[in-house]
């Protein structure tokens, strides 16, 4: 790509000197004898420091040496004509040329410095954008996040297509999403009025919408059309003020959840008598059939295809296939039937937009199994059901700030858009609860071996010679207590523990956090587990995402994670009745136990009923009741449909007690 992009650095319609006749010779040598031609442009170099070409041949030659793979060489030849001409006509792009070569090389410091003397412009347009994201990529590596979205800002606004900046907006709001609540407040300030600051403002208005603070949400709204007052507004910043305004108008939010054991008091929703015909469109075929086979059978079970009596619901079913497009379609079709008064499905997130915009246009309602939020926030008749990543993390750090009483936090998540997400939400989630996140560690998403992040977090790095020497004595004693009788070792270990670093000050394992949410799939954990207590992290309360949900989370971590604790939108093992009737009404049904997507389409399928049973059965009237659900007993969650049409949902909590995984409702 480097040897390309100097290919085709010589700026057009430029015609060489006479004096250079020696360069277009050096050229059109280079053109059948690669090493011929780099040697004449070497010479070229050294004999014509004050030539117009010079620039010209620097760069040719340094595109034939990346090309023999002599990128040391390349870049003497690039800095060679610096020296010799530092204001020369082709300066800026023999700095971009090596800036290059130190980002290939990983020295991004000094890519940062050779691309921040470069004069953008004065570089051709396809120069100037790579440099823009050269300067981005080098900033990030930096850490430096203001700069990085200072430089993809400045991408943003001299990119020439439409296409071209939406690319550089993407980015922008990737690294927005790998950012908490507060360092977005900290790096909107810091942006001022520089790009993309309304981008980082629109952000932070979806963040307190979304928190409940719609005063905040407002605020950081106006921030941005601040900013952008000549500019044409924004889709995605007017669908977000209408639905902020949407907000306010519901008055204020409603009160929170009930407790699983609140409502297992209570007498089921009516559904007794409920008629009409419900619309599914789920993944029946590709390569997610399995799981709209499992959502199909979960809406089956709540039609009561296979009771006793004749089952008041109807299902009209269509195969999505997975593929956006063709749900929109499904949706289209279902809505041409009068007597369709809802939808449920998609399931995956790409088709329950397209989906959502077809059920919108239709005036159908449609209740998505999606987590993805905006499915609905941004459309009238769209509802999503599924627990969301965010609910996880409230009920995780709620119980243990609430019930547990921790204060401090750490958390341990992998190098992915999946860890950073998880992790930005828990610590919102520890702040907004008055708890403070101490430490925070990642890991490339497919090591198997977490020694440096754990030690990271137990304060071994940064330590003094003196400190290291300290810990190599306590480790010999340590090892001797393995050698020796019981009364002997049990001395040994009371003196390693004793031992101090040359300041009297603790050595580590320092573990000043009283839980650590570790944001990955049960897999992983298996492994992290263990792999703590052997690096002496101990008595601390393990916290997780529903993804540690699975049988073989304890068949390597085992006795390492007794006591963990984790979200998880449906446990069939439950005690409370309305969910083991719906387990066991299912095994009957289909011979297996079910899962959390047989759950949720039951759930959904359900909501439509009591609407029905009610009597409300225009398209109309289940739009509107479904607006009106509040504390719903749910076998995947209590829920509650917020005035967007996004679910507030309460997920079951689970525990490992005993070597077994347990409720803890």
């Amino acid at each position: 790509m480097l040897a390309l992009a100097l290919a085709c650095a010589a700026p057009p319609g430029h015609a060489p000197a006479p004096q250079d006749a020696a360069y277009d010779n050096a050229v059109a040598l280079a053109a059948s004898d690669a090493a011929a031609g780099e040697a004449a442009l070497a010479a070229y170099l050294r004999a014509n420091s004050d030539a117009e070409r010079l620039g010209d041949a620097a760069l040719e030659l340094a595109r034939l040496r990346v090309e023999r793979g002599n990128a040391k060489g390349a870049a003497r030849s690039l800095q060679s004509a610096l020296r010799a001409q530092p204001r020369g006509p082709r300066v800026d792009s023999i700095r971009l040329a090596l800036a290059r070569l130190e980002r290939d090389a990983g020295r991004m410091d000094d890519a940062y410095r050779v691309a921040s003397a470069i004069r953008p412009s004065r570089l051709p347009q396809e120069e100037r954008a790579e440099a823009y994201r050269l300067l981005a990529q080098a900033a990030g590596a930096r850490g430096d996040r203001a700069g990085q979205l200072r430089w993809l800002g400045q991408l943003a606004a001299s990119a020439r297509s439409g296409v071209q900046r939406e690319a550089a907006l993407r980015e922008i709001d990737a690294v927005v999403a790998g950012l908490t609540t507060p360092e977005l407040v900290n790096l909107a300030d810091r942006l001022g009025k520089a790009p993309p600051a309304d981008r980082v403002w629109l952000r932070l208005a979806e963040r307190r919408l979304a928190g409940g603070d719609v005063a905040g949400a407002e605020e950081a709204l106006a921030r941005a059309r601040d900013l952008t007052p000549s500019r044409k507004a924004d889709p995605g910043g007017e669908a977000l003020a209408a639905r902020v305004r949407a907000r306010r108008e519901a008055g204020p939010l409603m009160g929170p959840l009930p407790e699983f054991s609140e409502v297992a008091r209570l007498q089921a929703p009516e559904i007794a008598g409920a008629r009409g015909t419900l619309g599914l469109v789920l993944p029946l075929s590709g390569p997610f059939a399995r799981y709209g086979d499992a959502c199909l059978r979960g809406a089956m079970l709540a039609a009561d295809i296979f009771g006793a009596g004749e089952g008041g619901l109807r299902l009209r079913v269509r195969d999505s296939g997975g593929d956006p497009a063709t749900a929109a379609v499904a949706v289209a079709d279902l809505a041409a039937d009068p007597e369709v008064v809802a939808v449920v499905g998609p399931l995956l997130s790409d088709p329950s937009e397209a989906a959502a915009d077809a059920a919108e246009a239709a005036g159908v309602p449609l209740l998505a199994l999606t987590p993805r939020e905006r499915v609905a926030a941004e459309r009238s008749y769209a509802f999503r059901l599924a627990l969301t990543p965010r609910a996880e993390v409230d009920a995780v750090a709620g119980h243990a700030v609430g019930n547990l009483g921790a204060a401090r936090f750490a958390i341990l998540h992998p190098r992915d858009a999946y860890g950073r997400g998880l992790k930005n939400l828990f610590w919102d989630a520890v702040e907004a609860r008055g708890g403070q996140v101490v430490g925070v560690a990642r890991y490339d998403p497919d090591a198997t071996d977490f020694r440096e992040p754990i030690r990271r977090l137990a304060g071994y790095l940064l330590l003094d010679d003196e400190q290291k020497e300290a810990l190599r004595e306590r480790k010999k004693l340590q090892n001797r207590a393995k050698r020796v009788g019981l009364e002997e070792a049990a001395l040994l270990r009371e003196e390693a523990a004793a031992l101090t670093g040359p300041d009297e000050e603790p050595l580590p394992p320092i573990v000043d956090f009283d839980a650590l949410f570790i944001a990955d799939a049960y897999e992983k954990v298996a492994l992290i587990a263990p792999q703590l207590a052997f690096h002496e992290v101990q008595e601390v309360q393990l916290l997780g995402p529903s993804g540690w949900n699975h049988p073989d989370l304890l068949s390597v971590g085992g006795r390492h994670l007794e006591g963990a604790i984790f979200a998880e939108s449906f446990f069939g093992d439950s005690r409370f009745p309305f969910v083991r009737e719906f387990r066991d009404r299912y095994v009957a049904a289909f011979g297996e136990a079910p899962d959390v997507l047989a759950a949720q389409t039951f759930d959904a399928t359900n909501l439509v009923l009591v609407q029905l049973a009610r009597g409300l059965t225009t398209r109309t009237e289940v739009r509107e009741g479904l607006l009106t659900v509040r504390g719903h007993p749910g076998v995947s969650g209590i829920t509650s449909i917020q005035p967007d049409g996004n679910a507030l949902k309460r997920p079951f909590l689970l525990s490992v007690q005993d070597g077994e995984i347990v409720s803890l409702d």
